[in-house]
């Protein structure tokens, strides 16, 4: 119940601030935040390295010096990140050539991944203990927190707005990776544990690869319209995806109650209880995904205002898709 909420609240925020955003950002600044955050989910990958992903066979392995084993490849990510961010900074002008965005942009989103990569970390180590509640309650918090200090920058800011959106994203990233710091070195101060390393490096490394080519092929599009196209078009057509993306809050939402209790029917052999609850899940999206498709340009006219509106043409598209 605790995840079925907490994912509800976070996936349907980002919906739910659309009609916020549309109105304090102009269609032009709307695209340049929407390719921001598409590069920045891409250095999400390149900051960890996804040494987070072996914490869940860590806790089994390292069950002794699980804690030194957390802070310790928790202080070898921060050296990949420092090598990271010095090769990006000196090529921030040739990588800003590439995604059409600043140079500035480039190292601020280095920056901010790199405190998300830790707010992850420790999220990941949350999830393998179960400590449900503290996990919940911490993307709440986070989330809310982000949304608030946007709409207070992008009010007080008077040209580039854009700005606003990206500088809270990166104060609540950094403050939150400090806490987490704070919560993880607390358990153990340990920074040097090879053992740990190797064991991190081994399963985080391989799945690189995989986990950008996730983020490519839901990223890439707003880049490349931006680099071909422009901000502007940009903007419109990341509303539009937006609106054709209401299915997924659902799924995203639904899905963390449901995979649990997939597995556990699984385990029990209870096929036919899963088939029957298969076909209501099934059939219920189906429902979700045909009503947005129908009401999806309404759904604009109440979300933003009338500059946004030519792009709505594209929602039933990415809807059924």
């Amino acid at each position: 119940i605790w995840y079925l909420v907490s994912d509800f609240l976070l996936k349907g925020m980002a919906f739910i601030t659309v009609p916020i955003f549309t109105r304090l950002l102009s269609v032009e600044d709307y695209g340049i935040v929407s390719v921001y955050s598409s590069f920045v989910a891409l250095m999400t990958i390149i900051t960890g390295l996804d040494l987070h992903a072996g914490i869940g066979r860590a806790a089994i392995d390292y069950q002794e010096d699980y804690p030194k084993y957390l802070s310790s490849v928790l202080s070898l990510s921060v050296a990949l990140f420092l090598g990271g961010f010095l090769v990006i900074s000196v090529f921030s002008n040739t990588i800003s050539g590439w995604v059409g965005l600043s140079s500035d942009l480039i190292v601020l989103a280095t920056i901010s991944r790199y405190g998300s990569f830790v707010f992850g970390f420790y999220n990941s180590h949350l999830l393998f203990r179960q400590k449900y509640k503290q996990k919940s309650l911490l993307h709440v918090i986070r989330a809310i927190s982000e949304v608030v200090l946007a709409i207070i920058m992008i009010l007080t800011i008077s040209n580039a707005k854009y700005y606003g959106r990206i500088y809270s994203s990166l104060i609540v990233s950094l403050v939150f990776m400090v806490l987490c710091f704070l919560l993880i070195f607390r358990m153990n101060k340990e920074i040097y544990f090879p053992r740990a390393w190797w064991y991190a490096i081994k399963i985080g490394i391989p799945l690189v690869p995989h986990n950008l080519s996730h983020i490519m092929l839901a990223q890439f599009d707003r880049m490349a319209i931006q680099a071909l196209v422009g901000a502007t078009e940009t903007g419109l057509y990341s509303f539009a995806y937006n609106i054709g993306m209401i299915p997924l809050v659902f799924l995203g939402a639904t899905n963390s109650a449901w995979v649990p209790w997939f597995y556990r029917q699984l385990q029990n052999q209870k096929h036919n209880k899963i088939k029957k609850a298969v076909k209501i899940y099934s059939l219920s999206f189906l429902v979700i995904t045909l009503g947005i498709m129908v009401l999806g340009p309404e759904l604009a006219l109440i979300m933003a205002p009338g500059d946004y509106l030519s792009g709505v043409k594209l929602v039933p598209v990415v809807v059924l898709s």
